[in-house]
């Protein structure tokens, strides 16, 4: 599901508050990537693509438009992008729509990628743990 990120690259965060992203922010020490975080889906938009773009993160409630439009406009874009719709609370309607939309797995804040289990770069999980509100997340691909 996931490329692999021993070889560098980038993870786009798209969210209006970046707090919750600590674990992000370790994952990308060990596995040598550099972090770009941008508060809006307008800037996303912005955002010239890099080849190197390997994930991104984004909020399902943005500012200014949908994490959806935006997950749709990233697929649009390119077929190999890699999203993850983010939750700032637990909402099943979010996890079907991050599903059925293509999302390659939905999370609560505060974000943890702890639930996937990347070997040869991919995600190997049917589902994640849910340990309670905030806490939960489904790989969807």
């Amino acid at each position: 599901m996931f490329e692999s990120f021993d070889t560098g690259g980038r993870i786009v965060v798209v969210d209006s508050d970046p707090s919750s992203y600590g674990a992000i922010l370790d994952a990308a020490a060990r596995w040598q990537v550099s972090i770009c975080f941008l508060p809006s889906g307008r800037a996303a938009l912005r955002l010239p693509r890099q080849a190197d773009d390997r994930l991104w993160i984004v909020n399902a409630q943005l500012p200014d438009i949908s994490g959806f439009e935006l997950l749709a406009v990233l697929q649009e874009r390119s077929n190999r992008v890699r999203v993850i719709v983010v939750g700032d609370s637990y909402q099943v309607a979010d996890e079907l729509r991050a599903c059925r939309s293509g999302a390659a797995c939905y999370l609560c804040k505060p974000v943890d990628l702890t639930p996937l289990s990347f070997w040869g770069g991919e995600a190997r999980s049917a589902k994640a743990t849910q340990d309670g509100p905030g806490r939960g997340g489904t790989v969807c691909g």
